[in-house]
């Protein structure tokens, strides 16, 4: 079973002096040893609790414990059907540690400014739902995902400063290194057929075009299908993922990193031919993520309004920097030169291989590079 547990820096402190692998022993007045059962619970006792604690600072822990051992505890509920936990009796904590497998990772990190900054930030982009600000995630897509099993309502929206296991598309990492990058996530709970869905992440992209430019004032470009340009390397990129029971999807989760400044030392040597900053080095990098966590939101929420009568095509085709040039067709570790024509309203992309035949590519089929 996998559990979770909000903790302050004093307990994280003695669980990584175990290794990664214990939970320090309770206090006299700590006569039970609560892990919860979800993320999203974690994260609220974290937010409400542990960032009053005297650093400020509530952290979330996720480990795993031997079902066989773990079923002799009844889940328990705490005011409302989400708040499941366990129960275990301090005396037992030892016991239990024998049976965490594997180690117990660190998977957010909360403050009580961030607490505060998302109020601000809420206010100022006019959400409707909650608005999570975190210092370190593991990925916010995945955290996301948590709250909407939990039943978190549309439009949540999860920002950080950090993931340590940020996600990409086609199973690939992205790289998020602290307080350079702003990598948010939003909940969408949208009625729509399969086909209709294809809309959301072009949607995503022009949100995320119009945010960079209001915090920067240039100009950026879309390559197809998503990413982001600036001056020709990539600024950010776009990852929606849905869960379907049936023919209409449960919920999307739209994921959106923006690189905002260049990382101390540059970006790692496989990715500075192609990455980029949306600011020169020098920017603040708390006003940077504050600014773009406010455009952002606002113009997912705006562009979103609009997706049913496709407002964003026009935002995208004028950002659209692929017409008329030179690529590459990557499909399943195959390469064909081509040239890129057209666009139809759906965003499928017509291309013309070296052979003279065209053809219509879907997105989300492949990768298109400019040569």
């Amino acid at each position: 079973m996998i559990l979770y547990r909000p903790v302050g820096s004093g307990e994280l402190e003695l669980i990584a002096a175990s290794g990664w692998r214990t939970f320090p022993p309770r206090l006299p007045e700590q006569p039970i040893f609560y892990p919860v059962l979800t993320a999203s619970y974690a994260c609220e006792i974290a937010e409400q609790w542990n960032t009053k604690e005297s650093d400020g600072s509530g952290w979330v822990v996720c480990f795993s414990v031997d079902d066989a051992y773990i079923s002799r505890y009844p889940v328990q509920t705490a005011g409302g059907s989400a708040h499941r936990e366990l129960w275990i009796p301090a005396e037992e904590l030892a016991e239990l540690n024998a049976h965490i497998q594997g180690q117990i990772e660190p998977v957010m990190q909360v403050t009580a400014a961030d607490a505060a900054l998302a109020n601000e930030i809420a206010a100022q982009s006019g959400t409707p739902a909650p608005l999570h600000i975190y210092s370190s995630v593991t990925s916010t897509n995945d955290l996301l995902r948590s709250m909407a099993e939990a039943g978190a309502p549309a439009f949540t929206v999860i920002a950080s400063r950090r993931q340590t296991a940020g996600k990409g598309r086609q199973g690939r990492s992205f790289y998020s290194p602290a307080h350079t990058g702003l990598y948010l996530s939003m909940l969408l709970r949208p009625q729509m057929t399969p086909q209709e869905l294809m809309r959301i992440t072009p949607m995503a992209a022009v949100a995320a075009a119009e945010a960079a430019e209001q915090v920067s004032g240039v100009r950026t470009e879309i390559k197809w299908v998503n990413d982001l340009l600036l001056r020709g390397k990539k600024i950010c990129g776009i990852l929606a993922e849905a869960q379907t029971a049936s023919a209409q999807p449960e919920y999307v989760i739209v994921g959106i990193g923006i690189n905002l400044t260049e990382p101390e030392n540059g970006f790692p040597p496989e990715l500075r031919e192609i990455a980029g900053a949306l600011l020169p080095a020098d920017a603040d990098a708390e006003t940077a993520f504050v600014k773009t966590a406010e455009a952002l939101t606002a113009a997912l929420l705006r562009q979103y309004a609009g997706i049913m009568e496709r407002a964003y095509l026009r935002g995208y085709r004028e950002r659209l920097c692929v017409l008329g040039k030179a690529v590459t067709v990557n499909e399943n570790g195959t390469e064909r030169e081509a040239s890129a024509l057209a666009v139809d309203d759906d965003l499928r992309l017509l291309v013309r291989y070296e052979d003279g035949t065209e053809q219509w590519r879907s997105t989300g089929e492949i990768r298109i590079r400019l040569k």
